[in-house]
């Protein structure tokens, strides 16, 4: 039973296998993706992996902590992605203790994308703000509406797209390639947007999701032009990007929903991206898709890609718009 023994210290290194086996009785996903989340690599000087609950040394809760150090409004600032959070059913009493250890913590912001509904309603209560990032996924693919195509440059090249962007966009390039995220510099006159993708799955098929474009205006612009080189260099031309993102919603596309939820008092939402996630080593495994699959994937994929959008747009013209609704 539990009782007074129950003691909450910080997550050390030598705690991982115990952590990766803890989750394995709670969670479903494989044991290498929490060795992966716990193993990031993201702040040298992070001052733990999260912090665990402990009954006469035997872990019986976990709250997992990423750290990263990334600009905001020109300062450098400590960002906390509270990654996965479970603790045994006859000690949920104390799991508030391994949350309020996190956020206590000298950082400038705490957040997450992966909370639960019911993890989401202790959030609010413990002072986070929540907002909706739903993600929409679209195939990149039209006809140019504000810049002619021939005026659009996209690198590929690492050494090139170094070469372009800023000392600290290098940094976020390098933490990020491990994890099989692929960056994409687009050049317009003398602008620059960096963008970095990931290849996540859905029920719909995978995608290219947006985890971070330096310039959203530019990035909005050049989506028409994107499509033709995404499909013939990464067998992809379905982008996913979060609806707060994006100036206008494309008329072909389906919705994800998702919340964010975040405490700061320096941070604003537009700081929080994709990037520094516990879903980025999540899926650093997904492997890139032949031509000839990714072909057949859209046929067979594409009637209910479209029974379902058009679903969505009759639910929508009936039904005044109460926002995404949280389906997780």
């Amino acid at each position: 039973m539990p009782n007074s023994n129950v003691v909450v210290r910080e997550a050390r290194k030598d705690d991982t296998e115990n952590i990766v086996l803890f989750f394995g009785k709670h969670f479903t996903e494989s044991a290498e993706v929490f060795r992966k989340i716990l193993g990031t690599k993201w702040c040298e000087d992070a001052p733990n992996m999260g912090f665990v609950l402990e009954d006469n040394g035997e872990i019986v809760g976990v709250y997992a902590g990423i750290y990263s150090w990334r600009l905001a409004d020109g300062k450098r600032k400590l960002f906390l992605n509270l990654a996965a959070w479970a603790v045994d059913k006859m000690y949920r009493r104390h799991s508030l203790k391994l949350l309020t250890s996190l956020v206590s913590q000298d950082i400038d912001v705490a957040f997450t994308i992966s909370a639960s509904g019911h993890a989401g309603k202790i959030l609010i209560r413990r002072g986070f703000s929540v907002f909706d990032t739903g993600t929409h996924l679209f195939p990149a693919i039209g006809i140019p509406f504000s810049f002619p195509l021939r005026k659009v440059r996209l690198h590929f090249s690492i050494s090139r797209i170094e070469s372009l962007v800023t000392e600290q966009e290098r940094i976020l390039i390098r933490d990020h390639l491990p994890y099989k995220c692929i960056p994409l510099a687009l050049e317009y006159k003398s602008e620059i947007c960096l963008i970095i993708l990931q290849r996540r799955p859905s029920k719909f098929g995978r995608y290219l999701a947006v985890l971070y474009a330096s310039d959203w205006k530019l990035f909005n612009q050049s989506i028409p032009v994107l499509g033709p080189s995404l499909l013939f260099r990464l067998c992809n031309p379905v982008l996913g990007v979060e609806t707060r993102f994006l100036h206008k919603i494309p008329v072909l596309g389906v919705q994800l929903s998702r919340k964010t939820y975040s405490k700061s008092e320096s941070i604003k939402p537009t700081d929080i991206d994709g990037l520094y996630t516990e879903y980025v080593p999540q899926y650093s495994s997904l492997q890139r898709l032949r031509f000839h699959q990714t072909i057949a994937r859209v046929i067979i994929r594409f009637p209910k890609i479209a029974t379902t959008y058009l679903k969505y747009l009759l639910k929508k013209s009936v039904t005044p718009h109460q926002g995404a609704p949280d389906k997780r």
